[in-house]
């Protein structure tokens, strides 16, 4: 599978990485085959290089997988400053009888190291009212800090729903979770957007339960950081996590002294839900 002729003037380094999905019918349960990469900028006289192999077998089925590759040093010299007529060739390897569809999806790391927003999932929490999870990727190997801005910013308004402004390498799975309705979300970061809508994938109960606890979260950070006063800031700030942490200890059925045993009462039981 190869890629039109594109440029970008983005340092390529680090690593390339796109989603694949192996199909569930595999004939041979012991080898699912390989793919590799390889990279062309005739314009710099680089031809078919070989980037590297990431070998199939044990991978899970019909779900996607995030493969990726790690950009050789001699590479990432000479493509430092981009590259005008770049093109990816991706190859798979597969057993000769293998049937089914192979899907390919979100190829990243071409244009620059990021970070990449990446929409995991959404729930429904009530008739037309949604929850979304976003993750994000930084491929390079330094901490990037955006602050929410044009750069960082969530579509249609509030542009601040708590999302993060320093990004550290690699992939953070669960860093904001955002409400939104019929209309999408969208997250725009750095160069890159991601968007969630009724019709996104589902959240797993698991990812339902994470994307509620960092809502939550996300709603004391932005009401603490409306406190002016940095005396009553740190003290609001000392109630609410050892509050929160009350209430862990309660849902773990543990309780410990008289205040978290009325915490523990039937007044709380919304807040534990």
């Amino acid at each position: 599978m190869r890629s039109e002729t594109f440029a970008t003037s983005a340092e390529i380094a680090g690593q390339i990485e796109f989603n694949l999905a192996l199909p569930p019918e595999q004939p041979n349960a012991y080898y699912f085959g390989a793919t590799q990469l390889y990279l062309d900028c005739n314009s710099k006289n680089i031809f078919n290089a070989y980037v590297g192999q990431v070998e199939l077998t044990g991978r899970r089925t019909g779900v996607f997988e995030r493969v990726s590759f790690k950009i050789p040093s001699y590479l990432e010299g000479s493509l430092k400053d981009g590259c005008e007529d770049l093109r990816v060739t991706i190859a798979l390897n597969l057993p000769s009888d293998a049937t089914g569809t192979y899907v390919l999806d979100d190829l990243t790391g071409l244009l620059g190291a990021g970070p990449f927003p990446r929409l995991q999932c959404v729930a429904e929490y009530k008739p037309g009212k949604f929850l979304a999870l976003f993750g994000h990727r930084v491929s390079g190997s330094d901490e990037v800090t955006i602050p929410v801005s044009g750069e960082n910013e969530f579509s249609p308004a509030t542009a601040d729903r708590g999302q993060p402004t320093r990004f550290s390498p690699g992939v953070d799975a669960d860093a904001v979770a955002v409400s939104f309705g019929e209309e999408g979300v969208t997250w725009r970061l750095g160069k890159r957007s991601a968007s969630a809508s009724a019709a996104s994938s589902l959240c797993s109960a698991s990812q339902i339960a994470e994307a509620r606890a960092l809502r939550q979260a996300q709603r004391v950070k932005q009401y603490l950081g409306t406190i002016t006063d940095e005396t009553v800031r740190g003290t609001a700030a000392a109630v609410v996590f050892n509050t929160i942490a009350s209430l862990g200890r309660i849902q773990r059925g543990i309780v410990q002294g008289p205040v978290e045993a009325n915490l523990a009462g039937p007044a709380a039981a919304p807040i534990l839900r």
